[in-house]
């Protein structure tokens, strides 16, 4: 289970296709979807824990290779 992050924002090509895979994870609860912008937002960890956003930056040359960790339980 996805325990906690604090706060990270990444450029997708597809916002709504990207939302779908994060909302399956465990740990993951959906927080607001802003379709103007293109953007979801959820909290990782719990409500108020820490916060994950997407928003779509496509075909724009400014998506670039980006890096987070998760903190997880162990098994």
């Amino acid at each position: 289970m996805v325990k906690g992050i604090f706060e990270t924002h990444l450029n997708v090509a597809n916002y709504l296709e990207s939302a779908k895979f994060y909302e399956q994870l465990p740990g993951i609860e959906p927080l607001h979807v802003d379709h103007h912008r293109k953007s979801v937002f959820f909290w990782v960890g719990g409500k108020g824990r820490g916060m994950l956003g997407i928003r779509e930056n496509y075909p724009s040359r400014q998506i670039q290779r980006q890096h987070f960790a998760f903190e997880v339980e162990e098994n």
